[in-house]
């Protein structure tokens, strides 16, 4: 979508400084990332999966995230990331560990 400046001189109701397809996901159990860093994508997993994220490598930490991911299941995300080059993600004690190769 396409975003226009907000000012006090023209208040148009097509303006929006937020994405609000982001901003409902949460209620679809969805999570939207758009050039998020890792370790944030990282933390906002773990508000709403059980299963832990574990970032190892803070080389890693600002690696840009973009896409919409199934909250309650970091797989697509854990997909995504092996697929990236340098990246390596390992299962250990029912963890999983994000690290640089």
């Amino acid at each position: 979508s396409t975003l226009f400046p907000y000012t006090t001189l023209f208040r148009s109701p097509y303006s929006r400084s937020a994405n609000i397809e982001s901003a409902i996901a949460w209620t679809r159990h969805e999570l939207v990332f758009d050039g998020t860093p890792l370790s944030q994508v990282v933390e906002e997993f773990g508000r709403y999966s059980t299963h832990r994220l574990v970032l190892d490598s803070s080389d890693l930490a600002n690696l840009r995230i973009s896409g919409q991911y199934t909250s309650t299941s970091p797989e697509s995300l854990l997909r995504f990331l092996s697929l990236q080059e340098g990246v390596v993600v390992t299962r250990v004690n029912g963890e999983t560990h994000i690290r640089k190769e």
